[in-house]
């Protein structure tokens, strides 16, 4: 079984990838060939749920009447994916949400399913119960990144106002409690599946990709929701324990990424993956360039950020001009007098790197120092590793807000197996 969305393993196409994806894109040629496809090949007795998640395809490009056929086609064959659709087209939608959520199987689509109720229930303005739900779900699978959410949006207030007008995206605005709603609220326009939800379980997830065991690092994780890894890789906790400590280290790192993502306070998270992070000089490694990247979205974090930027300068002096820009960004969100010094110390370095070049600038820039900046930028323009981003910058007015990513983990921790050492 391929247990991530429970569809067999000899399904031609990966259902949520091949038709649920391209409608999302707006490519109704794309769902009906991978329809067609998945038709030719798989026996009737089996195309239940690929007719369900065709359903959910059609719903989404708004073509009503092929999407109810499938759901009716469906229904007829049942499978796991067709309960999971007949929980908001069906009039028994909650009690199917709780058979799901306390029946057996994954801890992580247990715990869906307690998103599901909620999502129910909150519609229903039963804000107890979807509370109850989610407590059941965080239960079946401590970690649920997406129970987690439902968890802060439970705590905010006026839910049911916010609910309304997530019916209608038009009207949802900023704070982040309404697009709470709008990410956690399944509806017609989306398949009946939650924004949460199809960022972490299916963007999140290569197609065919399967779920690990439960009882690996791997699997602990993907049952959480968790897909992006700062800590090791993919394949490295397919070998390890599901309590190992980076499992922790992921989770941590997971949640203030979504803290920062929603607009939430997110300093306390941060201080503690930083503290966390003392596990070892690899671990503090991953866990600062993830710290540097996220203060440059949220300077409520920006000093925690700073902190792991002077460790980087210490530790990886390789690349001390890049953590140097870091800092003199960081410092200029938090107001401080010494921004412009450390800016122009990194320009006086003659930085090669253009990210580096680039923060620094927008400090002077930003500090009301443009023509300096104008004239350092077009200095550059010789320079054959800065010149992309000199004319990129003379071509914008003024000061850019910086906003950096990291990716996630790209080479290996353990080159050799983990086994034996660092097992949890």
């Amino acid at each position: 079984m391929n247990e991530r969305s429970l569809l067999p393993d000899i399904l031609p196409v990966d259902p949520w990838w091949d038709l649920y994806m391209p409608a999302t894109f707006g490519e109704p040629a794309a769902v009906l060939d991978a329809l067609e496809a998945a038709e030719a090949m798989t026996p009737l007795g089996a195309r239940g749920d690929v007719y369900a998640v065709a359903s959910r395809a059609f719903a989404v490009l708004g073509r009503s009447v092929e999407a109810e056929r499938l759901s009716e086609q469906a229904m007829r064959l049942g499978g796991p994916e067709v309960d999971a659709l007949a929980t908001f087209t069906c009039p028994d939608g909650i009690e199917r949400a709780t058979r799901r959520l306390r029946g057996g199987g994954r801890p992580g689509l247990r715990a869906d399913a307690g998103c599901d109720l909620a999502a129910l229930l909150v519609q229903l303005a039963q804000i107890d119960g979807a509370t109850v739900a989610i407590d059941e779900a965080l239960a079946a699978c401590p970690g649920h990144a997406e129970a987690g959410r439902w968890r802060r949006f439970l705590a905010t207030e006026d839910i049911p106002t916010q609910v309304r007008a997530a019916k209608d995206p038009r009207r949802a605005r900023r704070p982040p409690v309404n697009q709470d709603a709008v990410e956690l609220l399944p509806t017609r326009r989306t398949g009946w599946i939650s924004a949460e939800r199809y960022q972490r379980r299916i963007l999140g997830s290569p197609p065919q990709a399967g779920w690990a065991p439960a009882g690996t690092a791997l699997g602990r994780l993907q049952d959480a929701g968790v897909g992006t890894y700062f800590f090791a890789l993919d394949h490295e906790y397919a070998r390890v324990q599901p309590d190992h400590p980076l499992v922790g280290l992921e989770m941590q790192a997971d949640t203030l990424r979504a803290l920062v993502e929603e607009g939430r306070e997110a300093a306390a998270a941060a201080a503690d993956l930083w503290r966390a992070a003392e596990l070892d000089a690899e671990a503090r490694q991953d866990a600062a360039q993830l710290l540097v990247a996220l203060g440059t979205a949220d300077p409520r974090i920006a000093q925690i950020s700073i902190d792991a930027a002077e460790w980087l300068v210490a530790h990886l002096p390789d690349r001390a001009a890049l953590w140097e820009g870091y800092r003199a960004w960081l410092s200029h969100l938090l107001g401080h007098a010494a921004a412009v010094e450390r800016a122009r110390a990194v320009l006086a370095a003659r930085p090669t790197l253009p990210v580096a070049w680039r923060m620094a600038i927008e400090v002077l820039r930003a500090e009301g120092h443009g023509h300096e900046a104008d004239l350092l930028a077009r200095a550059a323009r010789s320079e054959p590793a800065l010149a992309a981003a000199a004319r990129e910058l003379l071509n914008e007015p003024g000061p850019t807000p910086l906003r950096m990513v990291v990716s996630g983990r790209l080479t290996p921790r353990w080159p050799r197996s983990p086994r034996g050492r660092g097992r949890g």
